[in-house]
């Protein structure tokens, strides 16, 4: 009987279920950001991979289910219910170097662990703030995610796959606490665009039609080139060094209206691609603006690093062109070796961020 006894006990004990959270500093301390999980809001795919050093407890072990806090703060968040598949599996990449296309980030151990509809708690806001309180890990704050088939955990990045889709009954506004850091590059305007609406038209109070976000430059990071022009004309994206003053294109023997200049030296170009200006759904843009879209992936290398380039759109046939942008990549690395990759349901790729993931905690025995 007493062996009997020992054994029940060693077995439960062994099969206790335990948690991680990831990042480690903030499963008892409020993280600085905040996001909304895919299908709470609308339908959305997010991907997220952690790097190896975060999961070394989780080795050899068996995840059983996932779990998101609430962000801290005052609000109330209304619960609901929406659909969630989620699929873990093994990453091939490291977050630095996470793709834009979902797939190729995806091992060839996917399992998917869970299917179906997810719950969203009501969870009243916090009283007690500005004061600095810690946030609980209770059922009123927390997002669980339960496996309806395990995930053996045996090392390497791990990249937990969600696709949500929205539903009548979806939660109001309710966010997950969300890690981040501020690394970041800066980009400098040079010039004016000559387009055919420049001045801008209303609601679009830039005087610019290229643009970058700083949050892109960083090693490891995808630029994501942004262009506006007339729809369906051909988008020359050139870059190289900036030339320190505008060049009239006149000069340069081409047949361009007043005010049309080259903010790229012409003799220290590296590289130019082609595409074309495309109507854009958003319907703040108004639909006689085309938008071009062009990535340049960075390698998560430290020679990279305060290094600039200069980059201009030039729209044909009409020879238009873009403001300049002098951008420069961030001095330093990322360091929370997370990545967030989210897009549309529908679409093969998203956006990836590298400064900023959803606080989680895992559950496993």
């Amino acid at each position: 009987m007493i062996r009997y006894l020992a054994g029940v006990f060693l077995s439960t004990t062994i099969c206790a279920q335990q948690h991680l959270t990831v990042p480690s500093a903030h499963d008892a301390q409020d993280a600085p950001a905040c996001i909304g999980l895919a299908g709470s809001g609308s339908n959305l795919r997010q991907q997220v991979i952690i790097g190896a050093n975060h999961l070394l407890p989780l080795v050899g072990h068996t995840l059983s289910a996932i779990e998101f806090r609430r962000n801290l703060e005052e609000e109330t968040f209304i619960g609901g219910s929406c659909n969630i598949a989620v699929t873990l599996a093994t990453s091939i990449t490291t977050p630095q170097n996470a793709a834009h296309t979902f797939s190729a980030n995806l091992g060839s151990n996917s399992v998917l662990v869970h299917s179906g509809s997810v719950t969203f708690p009501t969870s009243p806001g916090s009283t007690m703030l500005p004061a600095p309180i810690n946030p609980a890990w209770t059922t009123n704050n927390t997002i669980r995610i339960p496996f309806s088939t395990t995930f053996t955990y045996n090392g390497g990045p791990l990249i937990i796959d969600f696709i949500g889709t929205e539903s009548a009954q979806g939660p109001g506004w309710w966010l997950m606490d969300a890690a981040s850091e501020d690394v970041e590059g800066t980009i400098r305007s040079l010039g004016t665009a000559c387009s055919d609406f420049s001045p801008p038209p209303p609601n679009m109070p830039e005087q610019d039609t290229a643009f970058v976000s700083p949050r892109d430059l960083v090693g490891g990071g995808t630029i994501n080139f942004l262009g506006q022009g007339v729809p369906y004309h051909l988008a020359v994206l050139v870059l190289g060094a900036p030339s320190g003053s505008p060049i009239p294109l006149t000069q340069l023997g081409l047949p361009a209206a007043q005010g049309c200049s080259c903010q790229i030296d012409p003799t220290m170009i590296l590289a130019s691609l082609v595409t074309l200006f495309m109507p854009c759904a958003n319907p703040i843009i108004p639909s006689y603006i085309g938008v071009a879209t062009a990535d340049l992936k960075l390698p998560a290398e430290t020679w990279l690093l305060s290094m600039s380039l200069g980059s201009q759109w030039i729209e044909l046939p009409t020879l238009k062109t873009s403001n300049g942008i002098e951008l420069t990549i961030a001095n330093q690395l990322p360091t929370l070796d997370m990545a967030l990759i989210v897009g549309s349901p529908s679409e093969t790729q998203g956006e990836v961020n590298l400064q900023v993931s959803p606080v989680i905690r895992f559950e496993y025995q």
